[in-house]
């Protein structure tokens, strides 16, 4: 190796090291399959499947309460581009991860010397809690969130020059169109520029009217979604008032730090609620809470006593840490309790204090081999970790079988394990689930649904009648209910209430092309054969598949319709 390709791998070798462990880490995730949202999301969209479509992404929202045309964009322009191949998404969903860790590293230098902003930014590649973030392919929307954003704040350490403040305020605007979370970069950005480029008032607000005045235009005046608080979900943490939701604040802080620590009962849906005052579910975690922050404290006293130029940093991290978990306290009731995924950014922040102290404590030569010594054991054990957890993420019945051990209060995890379960065939299986997911959250339709289907599948659809009427009783306007109501009672040769269900359904779902094919058949059954063709006709129209084809045909022909 010549002198020039020696100083060039010794100025970034650690950026390759990241590379080679990065991929190494994370190459077995990279042949998963899709798992929960990701149908919803990208194969089963109806944006996902044109580039012609990313023009309306923009004008539309999620539930009436979600802005997120970037990560919406995001998927349709890979699904699009290699045909719904799942190895791209996983390949450059790796590939954003890396970069991030690299970014952090980049950051971290700014702050410490190398060698440890270099182990930190390995504990973040490696750490088994983003294997969520990076094998989920409906979590983009977090990696895309922290790329956007950290690599605005590194170009706002970098320079004070106007241009670059406005990169990085069209930076922080891409990650608020990405996720709403994005909002946490504004605030560490802003807290970066007070603490360290002393920025002036005027200058600050000009910083932020910049990013969250044209999302707020986007938002309110193109995709006309209202700011709102309001997460309208099922989800048990929901159901609660903000006084109820209060007492499971200490468990859920208690969870991320006791997983970042001990990242072995991972699961993709957790929706465990703090119910009663127990010395398990509220002392005892808001005990090692109070331990833990009087830690931090502890830190921060002692940086000011003996390091009092360091406490900026110190506090900048503390903010960092504490912004980004604050968001996931269920102040805001959210659609699970926690999420691995959604301690990504945190994670940054709580390294980042770890790495102040580590700066600052002054330790002999020896000691600092056997603390090196120790760090790459623990990432060791981190990256053997996530390796064994992406081999759960390779489908979704191996996914939902092992988390559902470890999340025995999951009703959403109970109801997705019962779905799978289902369309492979394993129905005694699959009502074993579906029976679990009721019992745990009698109120969420889609459980209802799910044990409904099931029944429907193993031919006794008389039974499953009974569990989707059921789900109308908590949600009248749920579309697979009305689906499933309509082709069931078709299967039992009763057209009457097969057309009373879809006409009941395309009240809500008014163009919607299924629905009409079940009337149309209803209706030709009951011997109006105009107001059949004429469904039929504009049905087919809409979904040019060969059973909506069929249908038309027979109508047309006037022959016997075979619904099975």
């Amino acid at each position: 190796m010549g002198s020039g390709q020696s100083l060039f791998w010794g100025k970034h070798k650690f950026y390759f090291i990241l590379i080679f462990i990065g991929f190494l880490v994370y190459f077995n995730s990279l042949f998963g399959g899709f798992v929960w949202d990701d149908v919803a999301q990208i194969a089963s969209s109806p944006f996902a499947h044109s580039l012609s479509s990313i023009s309306t992404i923009f004008t539309i929202g999620q539930a009436d309460v979600f802005y997120r045309p970037l990560f919406l964009s995001y998927l349709t322009l890979v699904n699009t581009l290699f045909h719904g191949n799942i190895f791209f998404f996983h390949i450059f969903q790796v590939m954003m991860h890396i970069a991030n860790a690299i970014l952090v590293f980049w950051v971290l230098k700014r702050f410490f010397k190398e060698i440890i902003a270099f182990v930190i930014s390995l504990i973040f590649l490696t750490h088994p809690m983003n294997v969520e973030a990076v094998s989920y392919m409906s979590a983009v929307s977090d990696v895309l969130v922290f790329l956007f954003g950290i690599i605005a704040l590194s170009i706002l350490i970098k320079t004070q020059v106007i241009y670059h403040f406005i990169t990085a305020g069209f930076l922080i605007l891409l990650a608020l169109l990405t996720k709403e979370s994005g909002i946490l970069w504004l605030f560490i950005a802003l807290v970066y520029l007070f603490l360290f480029k002393k920025i002036k008032q005027w200058g600050t607000l000009f910083f932020i009217s910049i990013s969250i005045g044209i999302y707020v235009f986007m938002r309110v005046s193109v995709a006309h979604i209202a700011i709102t608080l309001s997460n309208v979900n099922n989800a048990s943490i929901a159901q609660l008032s903000f006084l109820e939701r209060l007492i499971s604040m200490p468990k859920i802080i208690f969870f991320y730090i006791h997983t970042f620590v001990f990242p072995v009962k991972l699961a993709i849906s957790q929706h465990w609620v703090v119910k009663s005052l127990t010395i398990p579910d509220f002392f005892l975690p808001l005990f090692f809470d109070v331990l833990f922050m009087a830690l931090l404290f502890a830190g921060g006293l002692y940086i000011h006593r003996y390091h009092k130029k360091e406490l900026g940093k110190y506090f900048f991290f503390f903010i960092w840490f504490i912004l980004g978990l604050a968001l996931y306290l269920q102040v805001i009731p959210l659609d699970m309790t926690v999420a691995e995924r959604w301690f990504y950014i945190p994670m940054v922040g709580m390294l980042g204090m770890v790495g102040v102290i580590l700066q600052t404590v002054k330790i002999k030569p020896a000691i600092q081999i056997v603390g090196l010594f120790i760090a790459i054991v623990i990432i060791i054990c981190f990256s053997l970790r996530t390796i064994v957890r992406n081999t759960n993420w390779i489908n979704a019945i191996t996914l939902y079988s092992h988390d559902v051990q470890f999340n025995k209060d999951s009703f959403d995890l109970e109801n997705q394990l019962a779905g799978e379960l289902s369309l492979a065939g394993r129905y005694d299986e699959a009502l074993i689930h579906a029976q679990r997911a009721i019992k745990l959250e009698p109120r969420d339709v889609r459980n209802w649904v799910t044990i409904g289907t099931i029944y429907m599948r193993q031919k006794e659809v008389k039974k499953g009648l009974v569990y989707l009427r059921k789900a109308l009783d908590y949600d009248g306007g749920n579309y697979n209910a009305f689906y499933n109501l309509s082709y069931g009672y078709l299967l039992l040769d009763d057209p009457q209430s097969a057309k009373s269900y879809a006409e009941w359904g395309m009240k809500t779902y008014s163009s919607d092309a299924n629905l009409l094919l079940f009337k149309a058949i209803a209706e030709y059954k009951l011997g109006d054969e105009q107001r059949a063709l004429k469904d039929a006709e504009a049905a087919n129209n809409m979904l040019r598949t060969q059973t909506s084809n069929y249908i038309y045909t027979q109508i047309m022909n006037k022959q016997p319709i075979n619904v099975e």
